[in-house]
């Protein structure tokens, strides 16, 4: 990746929105009949954040370059799992507090995406599965440009969107990460078992924060240094291979943890009211680029928002989709034993990716 990290994480909303618009072609192509080109590798999910994070800013690093396409892409299906795991658990926890069973859950989750009512729609739910539909890895980005060719978005509107952070479903694909079997036997032992253990619980109490509330740059900043603790042992006692081994998987965790940090997007958004027409398509990117996901509609002018602009045009390109593809698209399936987090990561320099390196000027 040359210029796309950078375009995706400062560029913002303004960028976005000046993008040209494709014209819709229908019928029934099939998901092997699309192409391949994407943003930044699938729309880079999470990369804004990531670079923010990172202090990466400028283009011509060897860092931006360092991160290639295809990684991106193996990297978006494991997020992406993750947040169906992670989606799977928000719908048991409704069913709970509606004092019903499981299959509800899976009932409650149909009804958001298929039949909602305005108040799931309000919410934020029924905009949220609609959403998480259509960000698909498996959607070819001209797919779905193409579908949502002519939906747009007028600058006020985009403005007025209430959004939350969508860090939850990167702490899922953490702490699978941080599972027993994922540490590779080159951190195992003291004083690695020590830091292990403070790591995965910090973890754990990050993942029990409720959905849609960031997390604090402290708890970051805490479960960064336990990582660069882990490293210091492990460059003081592994060599050649086995240090190589234990960095990548470290870095991977860094990495991570950087797309969860909270951004500062308000004002890209507040600039959003002088733009005559913001793509739909372009507005989901953004979204998934800085890892954002719809709040809840507090007022009047929100809930309108939602129930006669946005549902519905989410709605309308996700039957595009289906009927442009003829059916639903794939389910990723990633192995994460392969470690797809860490082939993402493990060309950029340590200090850059902990955000100690000396960042580039803007």
């Amino acid at each position: 990746m040359t210029s796309d990290l950078r375009r995706l994480a400062l560029a913002g909303l303004m960028s976005l929105m000046t993008a040209s618009l494709a014209h819709a072609q229908y019928g029934m192509y099939g998901w092997n009949g699309w192409g391949s080109t994407t943003v930044g590798g699938d729309r880079a999910r999470g990369m804004g954040a990531y670079a923010a994070g990172a202090g990466i800013y400028n283009e011509q690093t060897a860092e931006a370059r360092a991160i290639n396409t295809q990684t991106n892409m193996n990297l978006n299906e494991y997020l992406y799992e993750s947040e169906q795991i992670h989606e799977q658990q928000y719908y048991q926890k409704v069913a709970a507090r509606e004092a019903r069973t499981r299959e509800a859950g899976r009932e409650i989750q149909d009804r958001h995406l298929n039949n909602p009512t305005p108040a799931d729609i309000t919410s934020g739910d029924a905009v949220n599965a609609l959403y998480r539909w259509l960000s698909n890895p498996k959607i070819p980005y001209d797919l779905l440009h193409s579908a949502g060719a002519d939906l747009t978005l007028s600058g006020d509107e985009v403005r007025k969107i209430p959004l939350n952070s969508a860090a939850q479903g990167v702490v899922v694909s953490i702490a699978r990460l941080a599972g027993e079997d994922q540490w590779p036997g080159v951190l195992r032992g003291e004083p690695f078992d020590t830091l292990r253990k403070r790591y995965t619980a910090l973890v754990e109490e990050v993942r029990e924060r409720p959905d849609g509330e960031p997390v604090p740059d402290e708890a970051f900043d805490q479960a960064i240094a336990l990582l660069e603790q882990m490293r210091s042992a492990a460059k003081a006692q592994l060599r050649g291979p086995d240090f190589a081994a234990a960095e990548r998987y470290l870095k991977a965790h860094v990495g991570l943890l950087q797309m969860t940090r909270k951004l500062d997007f308000r004002d890209q958004l507040e600039r959003a009211r002088d733009v005559k027409e913001v793509p739909l398509t372009n507005a989901l990117t953004f979204l998934q680029v800085h890892n954002l996901q719809f709040g809840k509609a507090e007022g009047p002018d929100e809930q309108a928002l939602y129930l006669n602009s946005i549902y519905p045009k989410l709605a309308e390109m996700r039957n595009r989709v289906l009927s442009m593809s003829g059916g639903p698209p794939p389910v990723p399936q990633t192995d994460p034993s392969q470690g797809a987090p860490a082939a993402m990561f493990e060309n950029v320099p340590w200090e850059q990716m902990t955000g100690r390196g000396q960042q580039p000027s803007r």
